[in-house]
């Protein structure tokens, strides 16, 4: 803010950097706080009431030297209206900030990068596993747990010596129904004492594109009893070729055992109950995909290789449950059905029908034996005729 004097009359300017703010405090002033103000000695001496009737009855607009008395009189002798202006600009301010955030949010979905596909069809990615370069330019980079904390990305796959493969799944955003209900379905087929009687050791991790404070409800929705970390920046997914497409499929994939509409409430509903957090999830245009490592060499020359993977080419197309057995040597047996809303609907359904065809057959045998005439009037009819 810089002061002037123009023809004896001082005018206050507003530098370009505080001149929203400083406007926003004056109109909340002016709209808000119709104080007196104060005896300026700049000021000419106030008219005679003759003068002042005279005058008309219109209210004159306040200058930035009488929003400076404004200010003056608050912070002299009207304490608590300064503390509740404070806390409104205040409040001002983190309105802002969140606008500028979503502002920013949107931005960051509708940014292209990389690849980029339509609402309607699949997007043509190839399942080439990325070679030993382009894995060696993302080893260091780093991917966050639950807590924040950061790690390197080879260490997911190469610190425990005894784990000699590891499949590496990439999810979409955190609030993504889809994914939700693959790991369901990945969780309940594939466990950790599954994966402990394979011959050859073996671990799964997973990676999502959301902020790092959503992954403990990530776990609790889904159940998933693999690592969970995250890639806010998505460089991940960018060298090792994954795409950006909202596409879903025309398939109806096998592991999503809630329907289409079900999951896309469930991920609304648990956006709104993440609160601030609402805005973290991730990327909604950004696709995942399955890699899976393996050590090759002993020694000083093993080396970590991609030797499988599948890039998902809409969002309901990660690899199904039989193929991800099949790849990790175990059967191809699809994921068991899960206790589901509607199948719970459909088994009490079933269970009240069959109960209805009991009743209805004890109905029936009831009114046989009533139709059927009774032995003792049968008797009691000879009697009759005998005399």
């Amino acid at each position: 803010m810089r002061q002037r004097t123009v023809n004896g009359e001082h005018e206050l300017r507003f530098a370009p950097e505080t001149a929203p703010a400083s406007a926003v405090a004056a109109l909340i002033l002016n709209f808000l706080l119709p104080l007196p103000l104060p005896a300026d000695p700049k000021l000419p001496p106030p008219e005679s009431a003759a003068t002042m009737s005279s005058m008309p009855s219109a209210p004159l607009p306040l200058r930035p030297s009488d929003k400076l008395a404004v200010f003056h009189n608050l912070a002299t002798g009207e304490p608590l209206i300064l503390l509740a202006t404070v806390v409104l600009l205040h409040l001002l301010f983190l309105l802002r900030r969140r606008l500028l955030n979503g502002a920013m949010a949107v931005m960051t979905l509708t940014r292209p990068q990389g690849p980029t596909g339509d609402f309607k069809g699949d997007i043509n990615v190839t399942n080439d596993p990325p070679s030993k370069a382009d894995l060696e330019k993302v080893a260091d980079h780093p991917v966050l747990d639950a807590d924040g904390k950061p790690h390197k990305f080879k260490s997911l796959y190469s610190s425990n010596p005894d784990v000699k493969r590891t499949l590496i799944i990439f999810i979409r955003h955190f609030f993504c129904g889809n994914c939700q209900e693959y790991l369901r379905s990945l969780s309940t087929s594939i466990t950790p004492s599954t994966l402990s009687s394979l011959d050859v050791p073996t671990q799964i991790v997973i990676i999502g594109c959301g902020q790092p404070e959503l992954i403990p409800m990530y776990i609790k929705e889904t159940e998933c009893s693999f690592p969970i970390y995250s890639d806010p920046t998505k460089v991940l997914y960018q060298m090792l070729g994954m795409t950006r497409t909202l596409s879903l499929g025309e398939r109806h994939p096998d592991y999503m055992q809630y329907s289409l509409p079900s999951a896309i409430v469930r991920a609304f509903y648990q956006s709104l109950k993440s609160g601030r957090n609402m805005l973290r999830g991730g990327d909604y245009w950004q696709v995942g995909g399955e890699f899976l490592l393996e050590k090759e060499g002993q020694g000083e020359r093993e080396r970590d290789t991609v030797t499988w993977c599948h890039r998902m080419r809409n969002t309901r197309d990660h690899a199904e449950i039989p193929t991800v057995r099949n790849v990790l040597g175990l059967d191809g047996a699809k994921p068991p059905l899960r206790k589901t809303f509607s199948s719970g609907i459909r088994r009490s359904s079933s269970q009240l029908s069959r109960r209805l065809g009991e009743k209805r057959l004890s109905w029936n045998r009831s009114r046989e034996r009533s139709e059927k005439p009774s032995p003792e009037g049968s008797m009691m009819e000879k009697v009759k005729e005998e005399q």
